[in-house]
């Protein structure tokens, strides 16, 4: 139930946002902004646009994605140069915002151990928010047959608005 209330909203949300004109045209050439809150690095700003965020350095990888039972190229930066750039030395965790308030979270050990992705393209275009952009997380190297890359399944996430960088 919950799934379908969450899955009504964001298609709320998303149509609203494609009527008044606003965030879901701009993400599809990579000027929508994310925001960005908590322990950040000296002359670090509160947001960031996907385009900024690419010149952290981007990876591409094709990847499985177990919630769209389809293989696609991904781009975008990892969370552990995300956090080397934009955090401080002090930040042990990063909790990312969906549009709809939804939030995981990540430990460093976790960025540290896996691959994981922050994409900003799907098969070399930018992702709109109704393809679940303007970024979304994936694990590259994700594998259905190994457990722990079963237990990060409910941290694959779209639709991401705003990281905050956590001590």
């Amino acid at each position: 139930m919950w799934k379908s209330l969450r899955r009504l909203l964001v298609t709320l949300l998303v149509a609203s946002a494609a009527a008044s004109g606003t965030p879901a045209m701009a993400s599809e050439d990579g000027t929508y902004r994310i925001r960005l809150t908590g322990a950040l690095a000296r002359g670090q700003t509160g947001s960031i646009s996907v385009k900024e965020l690419e010149k952290l350095g981007l990876q591409e990888a094709e990847a499985y994605n177990p919630l769209e039972h389809r293989s696609e190229v991904y781009t975008g930066v990892l969370l552990q140069d995300l956090v080397t750039v934009l955090g401080t030395n002090a930040v042990q965790s990063l909790t990312t915002t969906a549009i709809d308030h939804y939030e995981i979270h990540f430990e460093k050990r976790e960025w540290n151990k896996f691959r994981i992705m922050l994409a900003t393209r799907v098969n070399g275009d930018y992702i709109g928010f109704e393809e679940k952009g303007p970024v979304r997380i994936v694990f590259p190297d994700f594998d259905p047959n190994q457990l722990e890359y079963q237990e990060m399944l409910p941290k694959w996430m779209w639709m991401i608005t705003k990281i905050e960088f956590n001590k």
